[in-house]
């Protein structure tokens, strides 16, 4: 079966069925919220600061399934299917706006998982003193600031930097390949959005980002408060894009995210804990961000570049998750109309 293996089917239905009686309040209100949840909608999930364990909401699948069955016994939903053979694009099919009629024990369709099907935010319970963020402001307009790593097997890094250019031009676009580069534009540019097109790792229990070259030092959560990183005005979406880089523990992960919104400020951070690869990056971070600068709230956003990855055969854009309000978008422009 492609795009989407077997496993990845049953995984997702497991964790639902493990979760779905508390999501309702009950067993009793399971069929209430399957009715609520059939059509495209917002999905939110509050995380506090201390938790130890990320909830992959967008991994979840709630098409019910007889998951014992043979592989060989499955089969791909035939709308899908077709609509990904013939590249229409699947935001518009009917299983991914009002789920999926060809369903059932042994057919399946990635519809079910939560992340194709709706748009998802998990913002971070700071309780700072700091409201969360519902929008980004735009103030004299929009800039973008970019740090990279400048190791040499990340190929595609020059011309997915390209485009990104192209998204805001001199001299809205701020350009880091060092980390002392980075932080200050961090204190100094006022950007909408903060995009790290780097590594990640471990160093014992502690997580860190590198941009640079492999032999700068990395980034940890302390950094941001050494390097008095502040965002108030205005207060951008950090997107970490950790190419070709070690899985982070969850309870790691979200132990960084909340550095920058907690010490710096930001309103949200899309992040993953896995192990990604530039083609997948490039096309996840191209049509989120192409969207959410284009006005779409970024839960929408995500969701439009998950299936815009899905419709080239790859499921993974389920990895990515957003700490951020899923109408977390950019304040309209200050001429428009009301």
């Amino acid at each position: 079966m492609r795009p989407l293996q077997h496993r990845g089917f049953r995984a997702g239905f497991r964790a639902y069925d493990a979760l779905v009686d508390r999501f309702a309040g009950g067993v009793d209100q399971v069929d209430a919220l399957e009715e609520a949840m059939a059509r495209t909608g917002m999905v939110q999930l509050a995380l506090r600061r201390s938790a130890r364990t990320l909830l992959p909401l967008a991994c979840l699948y709630d098409y019910a399934f007889e998951t014992n069955a043979p592989n060989e016994k499955y089969s791909l939903c035939p709308e899908f299917a077709n609509a990904a053979r013939r590249g229409e694009d699947l935001g518009q099919l009917g299983c991914f706006t009002d789920s999926c009629s060809e369903r059932g024990d042994r057919t399946l369709c990635p519809s079910g998982f939560w992340g194709f099907r709706h748009d998802i935010g998990a913002p971070v319970d700071i309780d700072v003193g700091r409201p969360a963020a519902t929008g980004v402001s735009r103030g004299a307009g929009l800039h973008l600031t970019v740090g990279v790593s400048t190791d040499s097997n990340l190929v595609e890094r020059a011309p997915h930097v390209s485009v990104l250019h192209q998204l805001c031009p001199d001299p809205s676009w701020h350009y880091a390949e060092s980390r002392n580069r980075l932080f200050g534009l961090m204190r100094t540019a006022p950007s909408q959005i903060v995009y790290l097109y780097c590594h990640a790792g471990v160093q014992g229990r502690v997580p860190y980002l590198q941009v640079g070259p492999l032999a700068e030092l990395g980034i940890t959560r302390d950094n941001i408060r050494h390097q008095r990183v502040r965002w108030t005005e205005p207060r951008p979406l950090v997107f970490i894009n950790g190419c070709q880089s070690g899985a982070v523990e969850p309870e790691l992960a979200l132990d960084l995210v909340s550095g920058f919104i907690t010490t710096a400020g930001a309103a949200g951070v899309i992040g993953t804990e896995i192990t990604v690869f530039e083609p997948l990056a490039r096309v996840i971070a191209e049509s989120a961000l192409t969207a959410f600068l284009a006005g779409a709230p970024i839960g929408r956003a995500m969701r439009h570049a998950r299936l815009t990855l899905l419709s080239k055969g790859n499921p993974l854009g389920l990895a990515y998750l957003t700490f951020a309000l899923a109408s977390l978008a950019l304040d309209p422009p200050a001429d428009a109309s009301t």
